[in-house]
């Protein structure tokens, strides 16, 4: 597999290794944006052994009432044993104690593939949490070199959409999450921008409409230099 280039963003600064949390970008009001809407999200920006609460295993049934819409104690057990595996496989996917970064073969690569999209099903906050952690530790893995962790960017769509169906404030903040995120592993013409403002546009926010018009400068100078087709931005 050949190497993956590490190209930042013209004038964006790198974030973090893990979940970006502090990056800015001159964009507009982009980097103010960023930092308040993650304030307000308050979510963990590591996918460490914190993604599950500590808990015995027979409090699931609480875990789902929590994440799964709708879901009942009087839901089929074999409903109820398939949430509770998601729980423990993403647990484990995501120990780096357990599975270091480089450890994935292509075993796990389906495994975390079909955990991201029992996650995307469950369409809550929760899942969604998990889903992004699930695609952040691949993004890792492909940054690593690893031939076995295959990103298609076709889910970042996915799980914006997932987003802005289960908390819509969260949505502009996560597509600046996301964004910062696979920059480590494609260049900046190959980032899905028109996607991300098509679903953006509908969250109807101005935290949205902030995040939109930097994408679109963003995609403006990709087309002044040469890097996409004319039209495209």
């Amino acid at each position: 597999m050949r190497s993956i280039q590490r190209k930042s963003l013209e004038g964006w600064r790198r974030s973090s290794r893990r979940y970006p949390n502090t990056s800015h970008t001159p964009m507009c009001n982009l980097d103010m944006l960023h930092v308040s809407l993650l304030e307000r999200s308050n979510q963990d920006s590591k996918y460490s052994n914190s993604i599950i609460p500590s808990r015995p295993i027979d409090r699931t049934f609480t875990t789902l009432k929590e994440s799964v819409p709708h879901f009942t104690t009087e839901s089929s057990s074999s409903f109820a044993e398939y949430h509770i595996e998601t729980i423990r496989g993403t647990k484990e996917l995501l120990d780096l104690d357990k599975t270091p970064v480089g450890s994935f073969d292509e075993g796990m690569m389906e495994n975390a593939s079909q955990l991201m999209e029992d996650w995307i099903r469950i369409k809550s906050v929760y899942g969604a949490q998990q889903a992004m952690k699930i695609l952040y530790r691949i993004v890792d893995e492909n940054e690593g070199g690893n031939p076995y962790a295959v990103f298609d960017k076709n889910i970042i769509e996915t799980l914006l959409l997932l987003w802005r169906e289960v908390s819509p404030d969260k949505c502009p903040a996560e597509a600046i999450n996301i964004t910062h995120k696979i920059q480590h592993i494609i260049d900046d013409d190959q980032i899905p921008y028109n996607n991300m403002i098509a679903v953006l546009c509908k969250c109807k926010s101005r935290q949205a409409a902030i995040v939109i018009e930097g994408f679109l400068h963003k995609l403006i100078t990709l087309q002044k230099e040469g890097r996409i087709k004319s039209g495209t931005a």
